[in-house]
């Protein structure tokens, strides 16, 4: 069955769930451990609700899943224009990064707060190393041939046991807020 499953990135909410993670944690983080701990609350809102918390694309690099648009940013890649994601997350030193003061997190929702508490408790705080090889681990895991590869979000609800009308119905959620979210950004 091909997946047919598309999300629509929103860096508002993405540099607002970054954010909030980096008050949780009180200190500087590494970029790796924050896009980690990010993927896996969209992961963890995409199997609950059909939609990730940021829209981001799910993709396997080395070191494991992790999301596209959020990997860019933390490298620094912002979409020209746009500075959204500045206002909320901010260079420390070296692959560390900070929260860069703005605690607006009005587009996060409560359910979303409540998967990326759930994440932080449970793996905030492991060693980065510890957190790679878990992720990995993850059945929708696989070494990426030439740097980084989709993960079709098909996969992912297949190995949590949802049936093919439940990943249908699924799609439909998915796609509706796809089409919506594009709409608006025109």
């Amino acid at each position: 069955m091909e997946c047919r499953i598309r999300f629509a990135f929103d860096e508002s909410k993405a540099a607002q769930a970054a954010a909030y993670l980096l008050r949780r944690h009180g200190e500087q983080m590494h970029g790796t451990r924050l896009v980690k701990l990010l993927y896996l609350a969209d992961r963890r809102n995409f199997v609950d609700s059909a939609i990730p918390i940021t829209g981001d694309d799910f993709i396997n690099a080395e070191d494991g899943p992790v999301l596209k648009n959020i990997l860019c940013l933390i490298a620094g890649e912002d979409a020209p224009g746009s500075d959204v994601w500045s206002r909320y997350v901010r260079p420390a030193h070296g692959p560390y990064l900070a929260c860069a003061g703005n605690h607006d997190i009005g587009y996060l929702s409560g359910w979303a707060m409540r998967h990326l508490d759930a994440v932080y408790d449970q793996h905030g705080c492991r060693e980065l190393p510890m957190l790679c090889r878990y992720t990995r681990q993850l059945p929708e895991w696989s070494p990426p041939r030439n740097g980084s590869a989709e993960i079709d979000p098909y996969l992912i609800l297949r190995e949590e046991g949802f049936t093919p009308e439940m990943i249908e119905d699924f799609e439909e959620k998915a796609s509706a807020v796809y089409n919506l979210r594009v709409a608006l950004a025109q």
